[in-house]
């Protein structure tokens, strides 16, 4: 957090850049507690995934926890893939917030909001 309490984001030591918008990458990239299930599941990658990553960060800022709990590293694969994420009401008092999280959530990348038509569709 800067001094003037604004957040930023940092850490993009594992990131990877892709060139055109629908463009799409077959590497590994970005940490295990935020990578996108298409990243897990070796499939192409394209902007999706950072939708997918900032839902994941999002819900972490509202509830402090990660949206698909696990206690090891190794088991991400498996909770990101197979488990559903929770969304318990004494967690999430704004429903525009919970709606948004379940939107960017989503485990098909051609269905997660922002994927088609970029930020245009969340604002």
């Amino acid at each position: 957090m800067s001094f003037t309490a604004h957040l930023k984001l940092i850490d993009f030591g594992l990131c990877r850049t892709i060139d055109e918008p629908q463009g799409e990458i077959m590497t590994d990239c970005g940490k295990p507690a935020v990578r996108a299930p298409e990243i897990y599941l070796d499939r192409p990658c394209g902007l999706a995934i950072d939708w997918w990553s900032f839902g994941v960060m999002l819900y972490r800022f509202i509830t402090g926890y990660n949206p698909f709990r696990t206690d090891k590293l190794t088991e991400g694969y498996q909770s990101v893939t197979k488990l559903k994420e929770k969304y318990p009401e004494w967690l999430f008092d704004d429903p525009h917030a919970k709606d948004l999280c379940q939107k960017l959530l989503v485990k098909d990348p051609r269905l997660r909001i922002g994927s088609e038509n970029e930020v245009i569709e969340i604002k």
